[in-house]
């Protein structure tokens, strides 16, 4: 068994393993309970399939042996690159016993007269965390419940996640208005595709949810729908049927949109009849191609020179800009919350005070639309306040 290492959001694999067992804790009437981090984003490094395998495990299990109460799966960080992942439960609990041997192979957990399996599953979710390095423990009492632990060293992503840079630029090539609704609970989701499209000359509105979805589409019919497969509430799939139900097909293209998703998953939604779909992070190529086969259209396009001393490989150590404090600490606070709005201001505000001011805003831009926060963060802290 050997590590796969790639660069992912964290946060993502969180909710999506939240959607998948919040449903199942729903039917067995248990109260399904998330803490995590309050960043949007956390890319990392390491292995994304065998840290969803782990969380599969270890919620599966809490699921299967709580009758009653409440399951949380919790994520904290306690360094830099150190996570901790809880997941703990109100269920039947473990005999002390039982605990020393949890994690063998078909270990039997005995509950009054019934007997019952964890199979090889916490046996492989070891075996797992110990192939990166990482550490498993678990405590429980009988009748109170069950709290598994793994702590994990994850480093930041090598790469941004977010793939937007870009030396070529799409502009529609059509006299017809082309419009796009945007339907996704992530709000750093939703403004990486907007931006992308409305540089390439759409109207884009935005949706939350469903809810705002079908609110917006009272009096408005888009081009094109983009919507998000695993959201809170109304999944995407069960909205997009209800918006077959209501408008029929016929007057806009509807494209799934999902990070990480499984073969059989993208499949499934595929044989559903949609027009498309696509995964996350957004490639700027994809998305050209996925416009062209579902709205028949072509692009022109506009290719970029880029400005001296902007280019991806600045030197930090030759940067000799003193910036207010106010504006530094503004910057810092914006780039580590992936508020790429606020971002946008600063700089803005930054490119008037000076030529290397400018010059140095025009780079962090260029960061900015690839979301590549700890650069921006990195060449933030090296300027003198």
């Amino acid at each position: 068994m050997e590590l796969e290492p790639v660069d992912f959001d964290i946060q993502t694999v969180i909710r999506q393993i939240s959607d998948m067992f919040r449903l199942r804790c729903e039917q067995k009437g248990l109260a399904w309970r998330v803490e995590t981090i309050e960043d949007p984003m956390i890319p990392v490094h390491g292995d994304e399939n065998k840290i969803r395998q782990i969380l599969v495990n270890l919620c599966g299990n809490a699921v299967k042996f709580t009758d009653g109460g409440s399951i949380t799966l919790r994520l904290q960080r306690h360094a830099e690159d150190r996570y901790v992942i809880e997941v703990e439960d109100s269920g039947r609990g473990i005999e002390e016993d039982r605990l020393k041997i949890i994690f063998e192979p078909f270990n039997q957990s005995h509950h009054g007269d019934q007997a019952e399996g964890t199979g090889l599953g916490l046996s492989i979710t070891k075996r797992h965390v110990e192939l990166m390095h990482g550490a498993i423990e678990v405590t429980s009492k009988p009748d109170v419940g069950t709290c598994f632990r793994v702590e994990l060293t994850l480093p930041p992503a090598q790469k941004p996640l977010l793939d937007i840079d870009q030396d070529t630029i799409y502009r529609l090539n059509t006299d017809t208005p082309l419009s796009a609704l945007i339907v996704d609970d992530n709000a750093l989701n939703r403004d990486v595709l907007r931006r992308i499209l409305s540089d390439m000359g759409m109207e884009v509105r935005v949706a939350d949810g469903a809810s705002e979805a079908f609110y917006v589409l009272r009096d408005w019919m888009p081009s094109i729908i983009f919507m998000d497969v695993r959201m809170p509430g109304v999944d995407g799939v069960t909205a997009t049927q209800r918006m077959w139900d209501m408008y029929g097909r016929d007057q806009y293209r509807l494209v799934m949109v999902s990070a990480s998703v499984f073969q059989q998953d993208k499949d499934r939604i595929l044989d559903l009849g949609v027009d498309d779909f696509i995964e996350k992070p957004f490639k700027i190529d994809r998305l050209v191609s996925c416009l062209k086969k579902t709205l028949n259209v072509e692009f022109d396009t506009i290719e970029l020179q880029k400005p001296e001393g902007d280019s991806a490989d600045i030197d930090v150590g030759n940067i000799h800009v003193r910036l207010p404090e106010t504006m530094r600490g503004r910057l810092l606070e914006a780039a580590d919350l992936y508020k790429v709005t606020e971002l946008d201001v600063c700089l803005g505000e930054m490119e008037i005070l000076g030529d290397e001011e400018r010059s140095l805003a025009r780079h962090l831009r260029r960061l900015n639309r690839r979301f590549d926060m700890p650069g921006i963060t990195k060449i933030v802290q090296s300027l003198e306040p």
